[in-house]
């Protein structure tokens, strides 16, 4: 163990206590913010009870960190630890269980999982607690590092990562505001994801996209866009969020864009939904902004020689959506369409 005060002779292979740790990697303003949280369902006499084993904040100097291992000694996330308990409106005991020790024969408790809850016990000064792995008495400090670490290696393999779908699922399970609130936006646009919102309608794919889009626009846009596809959803087993991304991104930016008719829109949909590029080779850092561009182009392409019809100057499309205007020759999709 080697006290660094000064964070910039921070060793990243060294083996720090929490207690450093939390001095040296969380500014003092974010230990206040930390600080400022509840710790929920704390474990009490009589009322909850944890099989776990646990230690008092009077001992936290035998609490250790491995840098040999352990990636938080050198990559410690504060702002992951502070969203995830701000969600939580608190550090939950119960979801915080789990934290993973081992106990050397110098006495010493080391964390190989949960440096971050641990930390977080280290800030509120509230114990720890964890399932603990006690080395046999004869391993040499060595043989323990390398037997942690094997653990270590082996919890990256063992956790079963969620992709967006079941983080979706698990939180609107768990009655989140922000799925129950995307839930109601998926019965309104006719879809579903993982059978949630409208079960009958097709399956809204990489929706991550369009839950970006739905930051930056008004919802109302998205259900103009699901109105105007809805001839070309049925019977349609799933939607790419990123053709109705682009959809709804064309129609928030009307205050630049000519009179819309809604029939030359429908055919520009038509094309473009059922066209096997037309979701492909889009532009870098802002895919939406180029569906949107691409659907406007195609909107051209079907008004074109219509008696009335103005045609939208994708030039200053691009500039309102903010992307380069050589974006237009340089789209091989506009160039051959």
């Amino acid at each position: 163990m080697n006290n660094q005060n000064n964070p910039t002779q921070w060793d990243p292979d060294n083996t720090y206590s929490i207690n450093e740790l939390i001095n040296n990697r969380i500014k003092t303003n974010q230990q206040i913010n930390l600080a400022n949280f509840n710790a929920l369902q704390f474990p009490q006499e009589e009322k909850f009870h944890y099989n776990n084993f646990k230690i008092e904040p009077k001992d936290f100097d035998k609490v250790l960190i491995d840098g040999k291992y352990n990636r938080a000694v050198e990559d410690f996330n504060y702002q992951k630890l502070y969203q995830n308990i701000d969600r939580r409106g608190g550090f939950s005991y119960p979801s915080a269980s789990g934290i993973k020790i081992f106990q050397r024969p110098d006495g010493n408790y080391y964390i190989v999982d949960g440096v971050h809850r641990s930390s977080f016990c280290a800030v509120k000064g509230i114990p720890i607690y964890g399932n603990i792995h006690v080395h046999d008495k004869t391993l040499s400090e060595e043989e323990c590092r390398q037997h942690e670490a094997q653990v270590y290696t082996d919890m990256g393999y063992h956790v079963y990562s969620q992709n967006a779908e079941q983080n979706f699922k698990a939180a609107y399970v768990a009655n989140e505001t922000w799925a129950i609130d995307f839930a109601k936006t998926l019965r309104k646009i006719g879809m579903h994801i993982k059978k949630i919102g409208q079960k009958n309608g097709p399956k809204l794919t990489g929706y991550k996209t369009f839950q970006d889009t739905l930051n930056d626009y008004d919802v109302s846009y998205a259900v103009e866009a699901a109105g105007l596809m809805s001839d070309k959803m049925k019977g349609r087993v799933s939607i790419n969020a990123l053709f109705l991304s682009g959809l709804t991104t064309f129609l928030a930016n009307q205050d630049i864009l000519p009179k819309l008719n809604d029939d030359i829109v429908k055919s520009a949909i038509a094309q473009g939904i059922g066209a096997k590029n037309f979701l492909k080779g889009t532009i870098h850092g802002k895919p939406t902004e180029g569906i949107a561009l691409r659907i406007a182009h195609l909107y051209n392409n079907h008004g074109n020689g219509m008696r009335g019809f103005h045609a939208i100057d994708l030039g200053a499309l691009c500039k309102h959506l903010g992307i380069p205007v050589a974006a237009i020759d340089a789209d091989n999709y506009i160039q051959t369409v």
